[in-house]
């Protein structure tokens, strides 16, 4: 899809291998949901204008940004319409405020920093910094200062990506979560491999 290039979210995605440009799948609340796009849209013109191609697609959305919205002909059973979608930065969505909302959980991503002044291990991954109460992570026994290491065996680069694979989930889907949590005896701090797994 095309946001998966340029960092910023447009939440329909369009199934290269055909001719026609039609939307195959929509993320929910996204930018093209909330414009009113709905599967099987045809997409035919671009603020006027019908693109070569995908990829002619691709470049010409992605260039016109998150300022002004993106004008989209398409046609829906055979009737044409007109929407109007405006991009978002993926960044400004898939954040630590939508993972407090889906888990009740923020993270900061494991840096040289956090590895001097917590002492955690250094890995790549993300250091649990809040878990509220009787929420989803705190039911599921996750707790702060864990060091996630991967969920699902996945190892998000970012907190966008990280956001992102929870937010595709549906709902009673189960993650499972890979950790490393610290134990404090005497003068010393050990770290030792945990699991939890969370419902959505």
């Amino acid at each position: 899809s095309p946001e998966k290039q340029h960092a910023l979210w447009f939440g329909a995605r369009i199934d290269p291998g055909r001719k026609v440009l039609e939307v195959a799948e929509l993320d929910p609340n996204s930018p093209a949901a909330l414009a009113g796009l709905k599967i099987g849209d045809r997409i035919e013109k671009l603020n006027g204008t019908k693109p070569r191609s995908f990829i002619d697609f691709t470049r010409t959305l992605l260039s016109l940004g998150t300022q002004d919205p993106v004008n989209l002909t398409i046609r829906r059973q055979g009737k044409p319409m007109q929407v109007s979608v405006r991009l978002i930065s993926e960044k400004d969505f898939f954040d630590n405020k939508l993972l407090e909302k889906l888990l009740g959980i923020q993270v900061v991503e494991n840096t040289p920093h956090l590895i001097r002044q917590m002492g955690v291990p250094p890995y790549r991954g993300f250091v649990i910094s809040g878990v509220k109460r009787g929420s989803k992570a705190d039911k599921a026994g996750l707790k702060p200062e864990q060091l996630v290491l991967a969920i699902d065996e996945r190892q998000p680069r970012s907190v966008t990506e990280l956001a992102k694979y929870i937010f595709r989930k549906s709902s009673g889907d189960e993650l499972n979560f890979y950790y490393l949590f610290p134990k404090i005896r005497g003068r010393y701090v050990t770290f030792h491999e945990g699991r939890s797994k969370v419902e959505l």
